[in-house]
Order: structure tokens, then sequence, then C-alpha cells
């Protein structure tokens, strides 16, 4: 979902990773777990 990059911080990392590629997809796994227990708080 789009709920890791409403997680502060995100937005700046897949800025500069925009051409990452795999690296996008290994920045969004990272900032899943804190996304999630954001949810929960």
């Amino acid at each position: 979902g789009n709920h890791e990059r409403d997680w502060p911080g995100t937005g700046s990392f897949y800025a500069n990773m925009d051409s990452g590629g795999e690296c996008g997809v290994l920045a969004e796994t990272m900032f899943y777990a804190p996304a999630e227990n954001k949810e929960i708080f």
C-alpha cells in the first residue's frame, strides 16, 4: 500500500533513490515495519 510513503523520511529516501530500482524496493521493505507500528499507535 501507500502507508510506507506516509511515514516521515520515506519521501526523501525515495527521492534520493528514485532511479535505484532494487534499492527503492529495499527501502520500502525497511520502512514497512515502522509504518505498521505507526498505525497500531
